[in-house]
């Protein structure tokens, strides 16, 4: 069966008379506007009762002017003759009508992939609601107006730009836009946390952030999120890396990017690195006004189990008013970062 197809009230009467079984009927009107027939798709009709002719519902495939090729006997009903002026109506809800609705819509459901990554906004659905980026980390779903795009199953902000934050302390650090997120990489060897920061909204709110990351083990290299008072230039890192060889998460205190302070959480308080360094993990910084509070996650949902939780003026005499990302190698070797999803909010 053909793509099934649906019109508002439609009523006439047959032109001329037609014998049971015949492949085409004559009506006085195709209708008009809402109500006028498709010219192509199959639809239903009823030619009412005349006489000692009872109904029959006709499958009509086609449609010219005022003539519509049909199949009769349709929907239980039996052939028979019918007379000029007999009442023809649609359309008629038929079982085989609903199964084709039905097939009509799994069809437009296809998953698809795109050949280059575009920006929100800009995708055409071309009948999919869902497709895999082949150029991308992100599958989008088309929501009825717009992509929302997912990575790992967990709806993201995107796409990021390095040009909306602040570099501090780049250095030879490169940041660039990847396909929706932003990629840094740097081979720095000692304390040079290179900085991507911007504003931050209001307390209370949470600083979320995905991130892919290659990390060679060494001299503790890291890469994670940060709270920033930009008028001392101290920041909280809430950061995963390698610590004597071995995967660690930590949270440090900073007094600049170039100055360790302390570290006042590691992995080694309990809490391990989900799935390894090569994965894709979400981290969270959360500043509720009075305290901030760090988190992770390997499902970008699942943030119930604080690592850490401290006063936000206990290093920042006036508490973050800058969010942002890094990268710090540490140990000369190149490290590299995909932040796919960073919001505050």
């Amino acid at each position: 069966m053909a793509t099934a197809k649906f019109f508002d009230r439609y009523q006439s009467t047959l032109s001329s008379s037609y014998s049971s079984g015949g492949s085409t009927l004559s009506v006085a009107s195709a209708g008009s506007g809402a109500s006028a027939l498709p010219a192509s798709g199959d639809f239903y009709v009823l030619v009412e009762a005349d006489g000692a002719n009872t109904e029959e519902v006709f499958k009509v495939t086609a449609v010219s002017g005022t003539t519509l090729t049909v199949s009769g006997g349709q929907a239980g009903t039996s052939a028979f003759n019918h007379g000029s002026g007999a009442t023809i109506r649609g359309p008629v809800l038929t079982a085989a009508s609903i199964t084709q609705m039905k097939l009509d819509i799994a069809s437009s459901m296809t998953v698809s992939a795109f050949d280059t990554e575009t920006t929100t906004g800009t995708l055409n659905p071309n009948g999919r609601s869902v497709v895999y980026l082949s150029d991308g980390i992100y599958t989008c779903a088309w929501n009825g107006s717009a992509w929302d795009y997912y990575c790992h199953s967990r709806k993201v902000t995107r796409p990021l730009s390095y040009s909306t934050f602040t570099a501090v302390n780049q250095g030879t650090a490169t940041f660039s836009d990847s396909n929706g997120g932003i990629f840094m990489a740097d081979n720095a060897s000692g304390n040079n946390a290179r900085l991507l920061v911007k504003t931050a909204p209001a307390t209370p709110y949470n600083l979320t952030a995905a991130c892919f990351t290659t990390i060679k083990a060494g001299s503790n290299p890291t890469v994670g999120i940060v709270l920033r008072e930009s008028s001392s230039g101290k920041f909280v890192i809430l950061g995963a890396g390698f610590v004597s060889s071995n995967p660690d998460v930590s949270v440090m205190y900073m007094n600049s990017a170039t100055s360790w302070n302390s570290t006042v959480y590691d992995s080694g308080q309990g809490h391990v690195m989900p799935a390894g360094l090569m994965s894709l993990f979400f981290f969270r910084l959360r500043d509720d006004g009075t305290n901030l509070t760090a988190s992770l996650s390997a499902n970008g949902y699942d943030f119930s189990v604080p690592l850490w939780t401290a006063s936000r003026t206990a290093l920042m005499s006036g508490g973050p008013n800058q969010y942002g990302i890094m990268i710090d190698p540490q140990s000369g070797v190149r490290m590299t970062a995909l932040f796919a999803h960073l919001e505050a909010g």
